[in-house]
């Protein structure tokens, strides 16, 4: 009881500080790289599954979506906070990333989760593993391979989530229990990593001897964890990449969404935010209001305001389909929305994920629908306005696809990030938007 607390305590510590460099991360200076992220439904993905019909995709998606809002919002609870094993959704992933593990290096993928603090995958010799489509991590097989250690690591070890010591044999365990039943169970461990050919050593991440998954078709080795904790690995870059970039592609236009690091990074100049403080974390940003159809609308700055029990905020993620708003943001932008149409014939349909929809028998294009309009403040308190393109708003059913949150979370979707290149300098603690028509050209 005494170890586990105090290595909890020194977790506690660590983690206030915004970049740890307790961590450890590459040993000499390494040159910027950028890599893939494809979407888990296209042909190149490891999880493309050819048998399904577009209805099921659509059906997949929609399950996908209402499960991540659902974690993020239990995220927030105060349960969620005190409790070290507390729920997760893990089966709601959108884009995974290639890379590879292991001295000789051998092919792996997980989902990309900027909500996620933990690097981890299903490893050998299992006590208990799913199926998966690629052959299962043989850590014994690596010569660079390693275990943390309780006595020799335990300040890295404090760092993982859920951390457990002292264990049988002295190593550092973990446990992360998901939502949907699934969970990960192994030894937090050290490895070499490969993305896109930069070989990476000494990168933490958990090796899951007891997994489960309750989808038997939708079966990834684990999660690239991409969230600010010190075990994710955008923080265990950190040191030699103080940025990194992502730019996602319609999934109809071919695979050209990636994330940049370091050098490779895109970070504009202009259309600046800061990086706000928060929990868990997120990348929250920082919104004073919305506009539609150029009329600033009626939101209190404090719906968009991260409160200090955890409440409210907005924030980027890349798990997150479709920007959701707090209740009172949403309504404000549906009945703004409604009227800037008198002469189109809505529909309100409470048991569909898309509450707002038109009909284009009527007459009705996403090129006639008003602007909507993000005011993001920078650190002059200036700020700068960001209009969402009609094709980010509106699917081809002609619903806008932005969702209500009754719990008062705003998430910036990727959905409505599409072709905008999003940089992150957690450095300078800002967050750019570029507006780009090839994620290939930022």
């Amino acid at each position: 009881m005494a170890s586990t607390f105090v290595l909890s305590f020194i977790a506690l510590i660590s983690i206030a500080i915004t970049i740890p460099l307790c961590m450890s991360s590459p040993k000499t200076a390494l040159r910027g790289f950028e890599t893939r992220l494809i979407h888990r439904d296209s042909p190149e993905s490891p999880l493309y599954n050819p048998s399904l019909t577009r209805a099921q995709r659509k059906e997949a998606a929609r399950r996908r979506s209402i499960a991540r809002q659902n974690y993020l919002t239990r995220r927030m609870s105060p349960a969620a906070v005190s409790n070290a094993t507390a729920r997760i959704d893990y089966d709601n992933g959108v884009y995974v990333m290639r890379y590879k593990i292991g001295t000789p290096p051998v092919d792996t993928f997980g989902y990309f989760d900027t909500a996620s603090a933990l690097i981890w995958m299903q490893c050998n010799p299992c006590k208990k593993c799913y199926n998966q489509s690629i052959p299962i991590f043989e850590p014994g097989k690596s010569s660079s391979y390693r275990k943390l250690m309780c006595d020799d690591d335990r300040v890295e070890c404090g760092l993982v989530p859920d951390n457990g010591c002292p264990s049988e044999d002295g190593s550092c365990t973990y446990i992360t229990a998901y939502e949907d039943g699934a969970s990960s169970e192994g030894v937090a461990s050290k490895e070499t990593f490969m993305l896109e050919g930069e070989t990476i050593p000494d990168m933490t991440f958990g090796c899951g001897l007891k997994n489960s998954d309750t989808d038997p078709d939708e079966n990834p080795p684990g999660v690239v964890g991409a969230g600010r904790e010190p075990s994710s690995l955008v923080a265990q870059l950190i040191r030699e990449r103080t940025r990194f970039s992502f730019c996602i592609s319609p999934f109809n236009r071919g695979n050209r969404s990636n994330v940049k690091f370091g050098s490779k990074a895109v970070i504009h100049e202009g259309n600046q935010t800061p990086l706000l403080p928060g929990r868990y974390g997120w990348y929250h940003i920082g919104v004073e209001g919305i506009s539609v159809d150029g009329t600033r609308l009626n939101i209190s700055e404090d719906v968009f305001r991260w409160r200090p029990e955890g409440r409210g905020g907005i924030i980027i993620d890349t798990g997150t389909t479709y920007t959701h708003l707090a209740s009172e943001a949403y309504y404000a932008v549906q009945s703004a929305v409604i009227n800037a149409l008198p002469n189109y014939k809505h529909k309100i349909n409470p048991h569909s994920e898309f509450l707002l929809c038109y009909d284009s028998d009527d007459g009705f294009h996403m090129n006639i629908a008003p602007d909507i309009e993000f005011h993001f403040r920078d650190d002059r308190r200036h700020g700068f306005d960001y209009t969402l393109d009609p094709t980010n708003v509106w699917n081809e059913d002609d619903c806008m696809t932005i969702k209500p949150d009754y719990h008062g979370l705003s998430v910036l979707g990727i959905n409505q990030l599409e072709n905008v290149n999003v940089g992150i300098d957690l450095q300078n603690n800002i967050v750019t938007f570029k507006d780009t028509d090839d994620c290939r050209d930022t």
